[in-house]
Protein backbone atom coordinates (compact mmCIF):
# COMPACT_ATOMS: atom_id res chain seq x y z
CA UNK A 1 0.00 0.00 0.00
CA UNK A 2 2.45 2.28 1.12
CA UNK A 3 4.41 1.80 -2.19
CA UNK A 4 1.48 2.34 -4.53
CA UNK A 5 1.04 5.01 -2.64
CA UNK A 6 4.77 6.74 -3.12
CA UNK A 7 4.55 5.49 -6.87
CA UNK A 8 1.30 7.80 -7.12
CA UNK A 9 2.85 11.02 -5.67
CA UNK A 10 6.03 10.42 -7.77
CA UNK A 11 4.11 10.32 -11.31
CA UNK A 12 2.04 13.34 -10.09
CA UNK A 13 4.06 15.85 -9.28
CA UNK A 14 0.92 19.15 -8.86
CA UNK A 15 -0.04 16.51 -6.20
CA UNK A 16 2.72 16.00 -4.18
CA UNK A 17 3.84 19.81 -4.37
CA UNK A 18 0.30 20.63 -2.71
CA UNK A 19 0.97 17.87 0.07
CA UNK A 20 4.03 19.48 0.94
CA UNK A 21 2.73 22.98 0.73
CA UNK A 22 -0.25 22.15 2.91
CA UNK A 23 2.04 20.48 5.56
CA UNK A 24 4.49 23.06 5.38
CA UNK A 25 1.50 25.39 6.04
CA UNK A 26 -0.04 23.82 8.77
CA UNK A 27 3.67 23.77 10.64
CA UNK A 28 3.87 27.34 10.59
CA UNK A 29 0.85 27.93 12.28
CA UNK A 30 1.89 25.16 14.46
CA UNK A 31 4.80 27.20 15.46
CA UNK A 32 3.22 30.30 15.46
CA UNK A 33 0.59 29.22 17.79
CA UNK A 34 3.21 27.42 19.97
CA UNK A 35 5.23 31.23 19.95
CA UNK A 36 1.89 33.37 20.59
CA UNK A 37 1.09 30.98 23.65
CA UNK A 38 4.65 31.66 24.89
CA UNK A 39 4.53 35.75 24.68
CA UNK A 40 1.08 36.33 25.24
CA UNK A 41 1.09 37.60 29.10
CA UNK A 42 -2.18 35.74 31.14
CA UNK A 43 -5.14 36.86 31.34
CA UNK A 44 -7.57 36.85 34.64
CA UNK A 45 -10.90 34.78 34.53
CA UNK A 46 -13.81 34.84 35.85
CA UNK A 47 -16.97 32.25 35.82
CA UNK A 48 -19.86 33.54 36.95
CA UNK A 49 -22.86 30.45 37.45
CA UNK A 50 -26.47 30.96 37.58
CA UNK A 51 -28.25 27.94 39.37
CA UNK A 52 -30.58 26.20 37.16
CA UNK A 53 -31.01 28.64 34.22
CA UNK A 54 -32.38 27.80 30.88
CA UNK A 55 -31.03 29.39 27.91
CA UNK A 56 -34.49 29.32 26.27
CA UNK A 57 -35.19 31.75 29.25
CA UNK A 58 -32.93 34.47 28.57
CA UNK A 59 -32.97 37.37 25.87
CA UNK A 60 -29.82 36.33 24.46
CA UNK A 61 -31.46 33.00 23.37
CA UNK A 62 -34.45 34.67 22.01
CA UNK A 63 -36.45 34.61 24.93
CA UNK A 64 -39.14 37.36 24.79
CA UNK A 65 -39.72 38.11 28.42
CA UNK A 66 -37.26 40.80 29.45
CA UNK A 67 -35.45 38.80 31.78
CA UNK A 68 -31.79 39.09 31.08
CA UNK A 69 -30.57 42.60 30.44
CA UNK A 70 -27.19 43.02 31.66
CA UNK A 71 -26.52 39.55 30.19
CA UNK A 72 -27.96 40.45 27.07
CA UNK A 73 -25.78 43.61 27.03
CA UNK A 74 -22.68 41.89 28.19
CA UNK A 75 -23.30 39.20 25.22
CA UNK A 76 -23.28 41.81 22.45
CA UNK A 77 -19.34 41.87 22.39
CA UNK A 78 -19.30 38.19 23.57
CA UNK A 79 -19.83 35.00 21.89
CA UNK A 80 -22.97 33.20 22.63
CA UNK A 81 -23.21 29.06 22.69
CA UNK A 82 -26.06 27.64 21.40
CA UNK A 83 -25.53 23.72 21.67
CA UNK A 84 -23.69 23.98 25.11
CA UNK A 85 -24.86 20.69 27.68
CA UNK A 86 -24.12 19.25 30.85
CA UNK A 87 -23.29 16.08 31.27
CA UNK A 88 -25.45 15.46 33.97
CA UNK A 89 -28.31 17.68 34.92
CA UNK A 90 -27.58 18.08 38.30
CA UNK A 91 -25.73 20.50 40.44
CA UNK A 92 -22.31 19.01 42.00
CA UNK A 93 -21.84 16.71 38.79
CA UNK A 94 -21.86 19.38 36.89
CA UNK A 95 -19.46 22.03 38.09
CA UNK A 96 -16.94 18.50 38.94
CA UNK A 97 -17.30 18.00 35.05
CA UNK A 98 -16.53 22.04 34.14
CA UNK A 99 -13.81 22.29 36.66
CA UNK A 100 -11.97 19.51 36.44
CA UNK A 101 -12.58 18.84 32.67
CA UNK A 102 -13.23 15.05 32.84
CA UNK A 103 -16.26 13.05 32.22
CA UNK A 104 -18.59 11.93 35.26
CA UNK A 105 -18.54 8.31 33.29
CA UNK A 106 -14.83 8.59 34.53
CA UNK A 107 -15.05 10.35 38.27
CA UNK A 108 -18.49 9.04 39.07
CA UNK A 109 -19.47 11.85 40.44
CA UNK A 110 -23.14 11.53 39.04
CA UNK A 111 -24.91 12.97 42.34
CA UNK A 112 -25.15 15.57 44.87
CA UNK A 113 -23.85 14.18 48.30
CA UNK A 114 -22.04 11.38 47.03
CA UNK A 115 -18.20 10.80 46.50
CA UNK A 116 -16.11 13.62 46.41
CA UNK A 117 -13.65 14.32 43.38
CA UNK A 118 -10.27 12.38 44.28
CA UNK A 119 -7.68 14.56 45.87
CA UNK A 120 -5.02 13.27 42.57
CA UNK A 121 -7.61 15.09 40.16
CA UNK A 122 -6.62 18.31 39.10
CA UNK A 123 -9.00 21.50 38.87
CA UNK A 124 -9.10 24.99 37.46
CA UNK A 125 -8.11 26.56 40.46
CA UNK A 126 -5.34 24.09 41.03
CA UNK A 127 -3.85 24.38 37.91
CA UNK A 128 -3.73 28.17 37.78
CA UNK A 129 -2.14 28.35 41.75
CA UNK A 130 0.84 26.65 40.19
CA UNK A 131 0.63 29.63 37.49
CA UNK A 132 0.44 32.18 40.00
CA UNK A 133 -3.62 32.87 39.88
CA UNK A 134 -4.92 34.33 42.91
CA UNK A 135 -8.22 32.57 43.43
CA UNK A 136 -11.60 33.14 45.19
CA UNK A 137 -14.83 31.34 45.11
CA UNK A 138 -18.09 33.19 46.63
CA UNK A 139 -20.88 30.26 45.89
CA UNK A 140 -24.16 29.59 47.08
CA UNK A 141 -26.07 26.10 46.50
CA UNK A 142 -22.58 24.57 45.86
CA UNK A 143 -20.08 23.93 48.85
CA UNK A 144 -17.18 23.54 46.84
CA UNK A 145 -14.87 21.80 50.03
CA UNK A 146 -17.72 19.29 50.75
CA UNK A 147 -16.81 17.78 47.25
CA UNK A 148 -13.08 18.35 47.08
CA UNK A 149 -13.73 21.37 45.11
CA UNK A 150 -12.61 23.97 46.91
CA UNK A 151 -8.53 22.81 46.58
CA UNK A 152 -6.82 25.48 45.29
CA UNK A 153 -9.16 28.83 46.11
CA UNK A 154 -6.79 31.07 48.63
CA UNK A 155 -11.02 32.64 49.73
CA UNK A 156 -13.85 30.58 49.83
CA UNK A 157 -17.28 32.38 50.93
CA UNK A 158 -20.27 29.87 51.26
CA UNK A 159 -23.54 31.36 52.03
CA UNK A 160 -26.64 29.23 52.46
CA UNK A 161 -29.55 30.96 50.36
CA UNK A 162 -31.89 27.82 50.04
CA UNK A 163 -32.77 24.77 52.31
CA UNK A 164 -33.55 21.55 51.21
CA UNK A 165 -36.30 19.56 53.39
CA UNK A 166 -39.31 17.51 53.07
CA UNK A 167 -43.50 17.85 53.20
CA UNK A 168 -45.58 15.22 52.54
CA UNK A 169 -43.17 12.83 50.95
CA UNK A 170 -42.27 15.75 48.82
CA UNK A 171 -38.91 17.53 48.02
CA UNK A 172 -39.26 20.96 50.02
CA UNK A 173 -37.28 24.20 49.96
CA UNK A 174 -37.22 27.42 52.23
CA UNK A 175 -35.25 30.44 51.68
CA UNK A 176 -32.84 32.52 53.61
CA UNK A 177 -32.51 36.37 53.84
CA UNK A 178 -32.37 37.99 50.33
CA UNK A 179 -29.99 40.73 52.60
CA UNK A 180 -27.48 38.36 53.38
CA UNK A 181 -27.56 36.88 49.82
CA UNK A 182 -26.69 40.47 48.97
CA UNK A 183 -24.29 40.69 51.05
CA UNK A 184 -22.22 37.64 49.85
CA UNK A 185 -22.54 39.13 46.61
CA UNK A 186 -20.83 42.50 47.63
CA UNK A 187 -18.08 40.18 49.11
CA UNK A 188 -17.21 39.27 45.77
CA UNK A 189 -17.20 42.03 44.31
CA UNK A 190 -14.90 43.89 46.73
CA UNK A 191 -12.82 41.18 46.51
CA UNK A 192 -13.02 41.84 42.74
CA UNK A 193 -12.00 45.33 43.35
CA UNK A 194 -9.36 45.25 46.05
CA UNK A 195 -7.74 42.47 43.52
CA UNK A 196 -7.94 44.54 40.70
CA UNK A 197 -3.94 44.44 40.40
CA UNK A 198 -3.42 40.90 40.57
CA UNK A 199 -3.67 37.90 38.07
CA UNK A 200 -7.00 36.57 39.19
CA UNK A 201 -9.78 33.28 38.73
CA UNK A 202 -12.88 34.07 40.47
CA UNK A 203 -15.77 31.69 40.51
CA UNK A 204 -19.14 33.73 41.63
CA UNK A 205 -22.35 31.34 41.87
CA UNK A 206 -25.76 32.39 41.76
CA UNK A 207 -28.62 30.36 43.09
CA UNK A 208 -31.92 32.34 42.30
CA UNK A 209 -33.62 30.19 39.84
CA UNK A 210 -33.24 26.81 41.65
CA UNK A 211 -36.53 26.02 43.59
CA UNK A 212 -38.50 27.73 45.76
CA UNK A 213 -39.24 30.61 43.17
CA UNK A 214 -39.48 33.23 45.61
CA UNK A 215 -37.93 36.36 43.99
CA UNK A 216 -37.42 39.78 45.54
CA UNK A 217 -40.99 41.42 46.68
CA UNK A 218 -39.89 44.25 44.43
CA UNK A 219 -40.19 42.31 41.41
CA UNK A 220 -42.10 38.98 42.32
CA UNK A 221 -45.31 40.52 39.86
CA UNK A 222 -42.66 41.65 37.34
CA UNK A 223 -43.65 38.62 34.97
CA UNK A 224 -47.49 37.61 36.22
CA UNK A 225 -50.54 38.49 34.93
CA UNK A 226 -52.56 41.28 37.05
CA UNK A 227 -54.93 38.39 38.45
CA UNK A 228 -52.30 35.93 39.15
CA UNK A 229 -50.59 38.66 40.61
CA UNK A 230 -53.44 39.51 42.79
CA UNK A 231 -53.50 35.51 43.73
CA UNK A 232 -49.93 35.19 44.74
CA UNK A 233 -50.18 38.39 46.90
CA UNK A 234 -52.08 36.80 49.13
CA UNK A 235 -49.52 33.61 49.28
CA UNK A 236 -46.95 33.10 52.52
CA UNK A 237 -43.84 31.51 50.83
CA UNK A 238 -44.89 28.43 51.96
CA UNK A 239 -47.85 28.32 50.14
CA UNK A 240 -46.03 29.33 47.34
CA UNK A 241 -43.54 26.59 48.06
CA UNK A 242 -46.29 24.19 48.58
CA UNK A 243 -47.90 24.60 45.33
CA UNK A 244 -44.62 24.17 43.40
CA UNK A 245 -43.55 21.43 44.94
CA UNK A 246 -46.56 18.63 44.89
CA UNK A 247 -45.45 18.55 41.15
CA UNK A 248 -41.95 17.79 41.40
CA UNK A 249 -41.80 14.65 41.46
CA UNK A 250 -42.70 12.05 38.54
CA UNK A 251 -46.01 11.57 37.52
CA UNK A 252 -48.76 10.74 35.43
CA UNK A 253 -51.10 13.45 35.65
CA UNK A 254 -50.24 16.48 33.63
CA UNK A 255 -49.55 19.88 35.80
CA UNK A 256 -52.24 22.14 35.41
CA UNK A 257 -51.68 25.23 32.81
CA UNK A 258 -52.40 28.14 35.48
CA UNK A 259 -49.87 26.79 37.57
CA UNK A 260 -46.90 26.11 35.41
CA UNK A 261 -48.04 29.75 34.14
CA UNK A 262 -47.56 31.39 37.75
CA UNK A 263 -44.41 29.09 38.19
CA UNK A 264 -42.77 30.44 34.90
CA UNK A 265 -43.58 33.86 36.09
CA UNK A 266 -41.76 33.31 39.35
CA UNK A 267 -38.69 31.24 37.78
CA UNK A 268 -38.31 34.16 34.97
CA UNK A 269 -38.43 36.82 38.19
CA UNK A 270 -36.04 35.06 40.00
CA UNK A 271 -33.30 34.91 36.77
CA UNK A 272 -33.93 38.97 36.96
CA UNK A 273 -32.50 39.38 39.83
CA UNK A 274 -29.60 36.99 39.24
CA UNK A 275 -29.18 39.15 36.27
CA UNK A 276 -29.27 42.29 38.59
CA UNK A 277 -26.28 41.01 40.80
CA UNK A 278 -24.38 39.50 37.94
CA UNK A 279 -24.54 42.95 36.37
CA UNK A 280 -23.00 44.26 39.85
CA UNK A 281 -19.91 41.95 38.76
CA UNK A 282 -19.46 42.87 35.41
CA UNK A 283 -19.80 46.96 36.92
CA UNK A 284 -16.78 46.43 38.93
CA UNK A 285 -14.98 44.33 36.59
CA UNK A 286 -15.35 47.75 33.85
CA UNK A 287 -14.82 50.10 36.82
CA UNK A 288 -11.16 48.26 37.84
CA UNK A 289 -11.00 48.87 33.84
CA UNK A 290 -9.89 45.26 33.97
CA UNK A 291 -12.64 44.08 31.98
CA UNK A 292 -9.52 44.00 28.67
CA UNK A 293 -7.42 41.71 29.96
CA UNK A 294 -10.32 39.30 31.78
CA UNK A 295 -11.54 36.44 30.38
CA UNK A 296 -15.43 36.50 31.38
CA UNK A 297 -17.45 32.91 31.88
CA UNK A 298 -21.15 32.85 31.96
CA UNK A 299 -22.68 29.62 32.98
CA UNK A 300 -25.40 27.61 33.62
CA UNK A 301 -25.21 24.67 35.60
CA UNK A 302 -28.74 22.65 34.46
CA UNK A 303 -31.82 23.87 33.54
CA UNK A 304 -35.48 23.07 35.00
CA UNK A 305 -38.80 21.18 34.25
CA UNK A 306 -41.73 23.03 32.92
CA UNK A 307 -42.44 20.51 30.41
CA UNK A 308 -43.61 16.84 29.90
CA UNK A 309 -46.99 17.55 31.88
CA UNK A 310 -45.19 16.64 35.09
CA UNK A 311 -42.01 17.79 36.61
CA UNK A 312 -40.33 20.93 37.92
CA UNK A 313 -37.55 19.64 38.49
CA UNK A 314 -34.40 18.48 36.68
CA UNK A 315 -31.73 15.47 37.65
CA UNK A 316 -33.97 12.57 36.94
CA UNK A 317 -34.76 13.62 33.35
CA UNK A 318 -32.34 14.02 30.27
CA UNK A 319 -34.71 16.57 28.02
CA UNK A 320 -33.24 19.89 26.57
CA UNK A 321 -35.18 21.47 29.51
CA UNK A 322 -32.27 19.95 31.93
CA UNK A 323 -29.34 19.15 30.12
CA UNK A 324 -28.92 22.44 27.55
CA UNK A 325 -26.85 25.01 29.34
CA UNK A 326 -26.52 28.88 28.47
CA UNK A 327 -22.29 29.20 27.86
CA UNK A 328 -21.05 32.72 27.13
CA UNK A 329 -17.19 33.27 26.90
CA UNK A 330 -16.07 36.96 26.40
CA UNK A 331 -12.32 36.90 25.18
CA UNK A 332 -11.26 40.37 25.02
CA UNK A 333 -7.66 39.65 23.43
CA UNK A 334 -10.17 38.57 20.19
CA UNK A 335 -12.29 40.82 17.98
CA UNK A 336 -14.92 37.37 17.93
CA UNK A 337 -18.60 38.07 19.20
CA UNK A 338 -22.11 36.65 17.99
CA UNK A 339 -23.51 32.95 18.28
CA UNK A 340 -22.06 29.66 17.62
CA UNK A 341 -23.65 26.11 17.14
CA UNK A 342 -20.70 24.05 17.73
CA UNK A 343 -21.94 21.21 19.66
CA UNK A 344 -20.01 20.77 23.17
CA UNK A 345 -20.47 20.05 26.94
CA UNK A 346 -19.02 21.18 29.93
CA UNK A 347 -16.06 19.22 30.17
CA UNK A 348 -14.99 21.01 26.85
CA UNK A 349 -14.42 24.12 28.79
CA UNK A 350 -11.75 23.70 30.99
CA UNK A 351 -9.17 22.45 28.25
CA UNK A 352 -10.62 25.71 26.37
CA UNK A 353 -10.29 27.97 29.22
CA UNK A 354 -6.41 26.74 29.55
CA UNK A 355 -5.94 27.89 25.67
CA UNK A 356 -7.60 30.96 26.57
CA UNK A 357 -5.28 31.79 29.09
CA UNK A 358 -2.42 30.96 27.46
CA UNK A 359 -1.30 28.18 30.47
CA UNK A 360 -0.10 24.75 29.37
CA UNK A 361 -1.96 21.52 29.29
CA UNK A 362 0.68 19.23 28.55
CA UNK A 363 0.64 18.19 32.63
CA UNK A 364 -2.78 17.33 32.27
CA UNK A 365 -5.45 14.49 30.76
CA UNK A 366 -8.78 15.65 29.93
CA UNK A 367 -12.00 13.95 28.79
CA UNK A 368 -13.13 17.10 27.31
CA UNK A 369 -11.47 18.86 24.35
CA UNK A 370 -10.55 21.98 23.56
CA UNK A 371 -12.62 25.01 21.44
CA UNK A 372 -10.63 27.38 21.41
CA UNK A 373 -9.61 27.63 18.12
CA UNK A 374 -12.81 29.01 17.76
CA UNK A 375 -11.17 32.00 19.09
CA UNK A 376 -8.78 32.02 16.39
CA UNK A 377 -8.62 35.16 13.77
CA UNK A 378 -7.10 32.53 11.59
CA UNK A 379 -9.00 30.21 9.28
CA UNK A 380 -6.54 27.24 9.40
CA UNK A 381 -6.60 26.63 13.25
CA UNK A 382 -10.53 26.76 12.69
CA UNK A 383 -10.53 23.70 10.82
CA UNK A 384 -10.29 21.46 13.50
CA UNK A 385 -13.71 22.85 15.04
CA UNK A 386 -15.83 20.99 11.92
CA UNK A 387 -14.03 17.65 13.90
CA UNK A 388 -14.82 19.10 17.40
CA UNK A 389 -17.51 16.44 18.22
CA UNK A 390 -20.22 14.20 16.09
CA UNK A 391 -21.97 13.28 19.32
CA UNK A 392 -22.38 14.04 22.72
CA UNK A 393 -23.61 11.59 26.03
CA UNK A 394 -25.55 12.20 28.85
CA UNK A 395 -26.97 10.85 31.94
CA UNK A 396 -29.24 11.67 34.99
CA UNK A 397 -28.35 11.42 38.82
CA UNK A 398 -28.83 7.72 39.39
CA UNK A 399 -27.38 6.39 35.55
CA UNK A 400 -31.15 4.84 34.94
CA UNK A 401 -31.51 6.92 32.09
CA UNK A 402 -28.69 7.86 29.17
CA UNK A 403 -28.75 9.97 25.96
CA UNK A 404 -26.72 10.84 22.82
CA UNK A 405 -27.23 14.22 20.88
CA UNK A 406 -25.95 15.27 17.31
CA UNK A 407 -27.29 18.97 17.03
CA UNK A 408 -30.15 17.57 15.12
CA UNK A 409 -31.99 14.62 16.76
CA UNK A 410 -31.67 13.36 20.75
CA UNK A 411 -32.27 10.00 21.88
CA UNK A 412 -33.00 8.50 25.29
CA UNK A 413 -33.11 5.13 26.75
CA UNK A 414 -34.40 4.87 30.26
CA UNK A 415 -33.99 1.34 32.30
CA UNK A 416 -37.26 0.52 34.12
CA UNK A 417 -37.86 1.97 37.78
CA UNK A 418 -36.42 5.50 35.95
CA UNK A 419 -38.97 8.59 35.46
CA UNK A 420 -40.64 7.51 32.27
CA UNK A 421 -42.95 9.17 30.20
CA UNK A 422 -45.84 7.50 29.40
CA UNK A 423 -43.73 4.54 30.03
CA UNK A 424 -41.34 5.11 27.45
CA UNK A 425 -38.23 2.99 27.05
CA UNK A 426 -36.88 5.29 24.17
CA UNK A 427 -37.17 8.08 23.22
CA UNK A 428 -36.12 10.35 19.78
CA UNK A 429 -36.80 13.51 19.14
CA UNK A 430 -36.05 15.72 16.17
CA UNK A 431 -34.79 18.92 18.30
CA UNK A 432 -34.16 21.00 15.76
CA UNK A 433 -38.55 21.23 14.59
CA UNK A 434 -39.61 19.95 17.60
CA UNK A 435 -37.23 21.73 20.42
CA UNK A 436 -39.66 20.87 23.52
CA UNK A 437 -39.34 17.49 22.41
CA UNK A 438 -42.99 16.76 22.29
CA UNK A 439 -43.45 14.49 19.26
CA UNK A 440 -41.40 11.35 19.92
CA UNK A 441 -40.21 9.48 16.66
CA UNK A 442 -38.88 6.22 17.80
CA UNK A 443 -41.66 4.33 15.62
CA UNK A 444 -41.78 6.35 12.64
CA UNK A 445 -37.90 6.85 12.19
CA UNK A 446 -36.28 3.53 13.10
CA UNK A 447 -33.27 3.62 11.19
CA UNK A 448 -32.31 6.69 13.07
CA UNK A 449 -32.88 5.47 16.37
CA UNK A 450 -31.31 2.24 15.75
CA UNK A 451 -27.71 3.78 14.99
CA UNK A 452 -28.10 6.29 17.86
CA UNK A 453 -29.00 3.56 20.24
CA UNK A 454 -25.94 1.99 19.12
CA UNK A 455 -23.99 4.39 19.18
CA UNK A 456 -25.28 5.38 22.81
CA UNK A 457 -24.47 1.75 23.77
CA UNK A 458 -20.94 1.63 22.33
CA UNK A 459 -20.15 4.28 24.14
CA UNK A 460 -21.58 2.79 27.60
CA UNK A 461 -19.74 -0.38 27.65
CA UNK A 462 -16.65 1.44 28.09
CA UNK A 463 -17.75 1.97 31.73
CA UNK A 464 -19.74 -0.86 32.23
CA UNK A 465 -22.91 0.66 31.72
CA UNK A 466 -26.26 0.14 31.59
CA UNK A 467 -27.15 -1.59 34.52
CA UNK A 468 -29.88 -2.39 35.79
CA UNK A 469 -29.57 -1.79 39.38
CA UNK A 470 -29.61 2.04 40.34
CA UNK A 471 -26.82 4.09 41.56
CA UNK A 472 -26.90 4.60 45.24
CA UNK A 473 -27.92 8.01 45.77
CA UNK A 474 -26.20 8.17 49.38
CA UNK A 475 -22.65 6.56 48.59
CA UNK A 476 -20.67 7.95 50.57
CA UNK A 477 -22.88 10.01 52.28
CA UNK A 478 -21.33 10.34 56.05
CA UNK A 479 -17.87 11.66 54.23
CA UNK A 480 -20.35 14.53 52.52
CA UNK A 481 -21.90 15.20 55.84
CA UNK A 482 -19.26 15.53 57.87
CA UNK A 483 -17.25 17.97 55.11
CA UNK A 484 -21.21 19.53 55.83
CA UNK A 485 -21.53 19.22 59.30
CA UNK A 486 -21.18 23.14 60.10
CA UNK A 487 -24.33 23.45 57.46
CA UNK A 488 -27.60 22.47 57.96
CA UNK A 489 -30.09 21.86 55.60
CA UNK A 490 -28.22 22.20 52.82
CA UNK A 491 -29.50 22.99 49.44
CA UNK A 492 -28.86 22.52 46.06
Amino acid sequence: MVKKLLNFLHRHKHIRRILFGTTLLLLMVFIATRIYYSLTPQMNVILISIDTLRPDHMGVYGYARNTTPNIDAFAKNATVFTQAYTVIPMTEPSFTALLTGKSPFNTRVITNGGIPVSSNVPTLATILKKVNYITATFTTGIYPKAIDLGRGFDTQEFYQYKYYSSKNNSEYYTEGDNRTYDNLIQHAVNWLHNNRKTKFFLWVHLLDPHAPYIPPRNIVCKFLTKSECQHVSKMTQVQIETLRAQYQQCQEKKVPPEVVSIMRALYDAEILNADRLEGELLNQLKKDDNDKKTVVVIYGDHGEGFDHNYYFNHREVLYNSAVHIPLIIKDPEISHSGTESILLQNIDILPTLLDLLHVSKKDYLFDGKSFASLFSNNPLSQLRLFLHKREIYASNSTWTKFSVSDGAYSYIYSLPGSCRLNGQAEELYNIVLDPGEERNLITGMPEVAARMKNDLFNYLSRYNLPQATPINKNENAATHEKALQDIKGFAY
